[in-house]
């Protein structure tokens, strides 16, 4: 992974800026609210500083590539989409990720970044502790 772009990834995990959600990179909640799941966090630090990308809103959170020569075969979905816990090609492929499915090995474990979030429900705090190990 890029390590300029681990860095950035890592310190906006761990700031408390962003709300954390499951099931979806970018949600909603009832109250108007907006969370990302870790992998959210990630796009959304690159769409913050790379103008090709920005969030589409509807009807699914997403983020789309502006400018052709980013192939981007997998918009980034938000809530109630299939395709969650993968980034799309062209983030892991700024990001330097090598995979759109980013895992890490823990106890002889290998785990998706997304089921860390999701299901295991670690703080983004856990996840950034667990990228800075494993990624």
């Amino acid at each position: 992974m890029k390590a300029e772009v681990k860095e950035k990834w890592l310190k906006a995990l761990r700031s408390g800026e962003y709300k954390q959600a499951k099931y979806g990179l970018k949600s909603k909640f009832e109250d108007g609210s907006v969370g990302y799941c870790c992998l959210g966090v990630l796009c959304d630090i690159i769409a913050k500083e790379d103008e090709r990308f920005k969030w589409d809103d509807e009807p699914y959170k997403t983020i789309t590539p502006q400018e052709h020569e980013i192939k981007d075969k997998a918009s980034i979905y938000g809530m109630n989409h299939s395709d969650t816990g993968v980034l799309p090609d062209a983030i892991a492929e700024v990001a330097e990720l090598g995979e759109i499915a980013p895992t890490i090995y823990q106890n002889d474990a290998k785990l998706g970044l997304a089921y860390l979030n999701d299901h295991l429900c670690y703080s983004f705090d856990q996840i950034a502790d667990a990228i800075e190990k494993g990624l």
